[in-house]
């Protein structure tokens, strides 16, 4: 009799943790529908708000047409609460590219030639190269931009870099903007 009822209450303990795995997956699901940001925001984002904060009068601005991960969705909750993020070294890309025909006021540098310019090459000194072709202008890298449906909040990631630049900190920004009746603002 106690071995019939250990083995209902065995029985009945995978199907709550059954159950409760379905909702976990199904909410995660969720969350991350959510987080898309349709494509006519998010070149609204990059044109009207992102390339401005970004341009600099002197230089050209270069954008690499490849995407960068996007940014912990942490950026998009409505609170002064810093978090304490960890940026990596060098920008993470993801298999997305950006459709350049909708980016305007950028010069569009394709992967392929950005990454040239970091591979081992000992016949020619790639930072003279890039000085050469570039001059001392930054290639932006930018995440597509995520976006939190409770809070309004959009964020977008851009890494910065040249290879005249000195590694390390200031590379990795994340730009914030809330979505209102009468369109985008800084956030």
């Amino acid at each position: 009799m106690l071995l019939i009822e250990l083995l209902g209450i065995i029985k009945l303990n995978k199907i709550i943790y059954i159950v409760i795995l379905a909702l976990t997956i199904s909410c995660t699901e969720n969350r991350t529908s959510d987080s898309v940001l349709n494509e006519k925001d998010a070149y609204e984002l990059i044109n009207n708000f992102l390339i401005k904060e970004i341009i600099d009068d002197r230089n050209i601005t270069l954008f690499n047409d490849r995407q960068l991960r996007p940014p912990s969705i942490e950026h998009t909750y409505d609170s002064l609460v810093l978090i304490p993020m960890v940026y990596v070294p060098f920008p993470t890309f993801t298999k997305s590219y950006w459709d350049s025909e909708k980016i305007k006021g950028v010069k569009i540098v394709d992967w392929k030639i950005y990454n040239s310019y970091f591979q081992k090459n000992d016949s020619i000194n790639m930072r003279e190269k890039w000085t050469e072709d570039f001059g001392y202008n930054i290639v932006h890298n930018v995440s597509y931009p995520i976006y939190n449906k409770q809070t309004k909040l959009a964020a977008i990631k851009v890494y910065a870099y040249a290879s005249n630049l000195d590694c390390g900190t200031g590379l990795e920004k994340v730009y914030v903007y809330k979505k209102t009746e009468d369109g985008w603002e800084k956030y």
